[in-house]
């Protein structure tokens, strides 16, 4: 969402906390030694995967649905994954009308 206040709104309404601090600009995402976890729900390859590498590369925990992301570029992925032992990455996605099948 590009619009923070429709995201603070929808995350008040899912039971959120005011506390909770929400961000367009990835930069200060990435640069932010407080965040142990990046969220990647832009799909694609481009810009997620400058996103996800730097992520991986800071030692953060990586989540994404991205399909097309991880088909492109898992050898490197995994080649950064070795490089930065404290940083994981988890996939979940879900295809062919919602049938969880990346992992059962």
């Amino acid at each position: 969402m590009r619009d923070i206040a429709k995201a603070k709104q929808t995350l008040f309404d899912c039971g959120g906390d005011e506390s909770i601090s929400i961000s367009t600009d990835y930069e200060a995402i990435l640069k932010d030694e407080s965040i142990n976890s990046v969220l990647e729900l832009m799909g694609g390859v481009t810009p997620a995967k400058y996103d996800v590498f730097v992520a991986l590369e800071a030692g953060k925990h990586v989540i994404t649905a991205s399909k097309a992301l991880l088909a492109a570029f898992l050898p490197e992925i995994i080649d950064l994954l070795a490089q930065h032992p404290s940083a994981k990455l988890c996939f979940e996605a879900a295809v062919c009308g919602g049938i969880p099948i990346v992992r059962s």
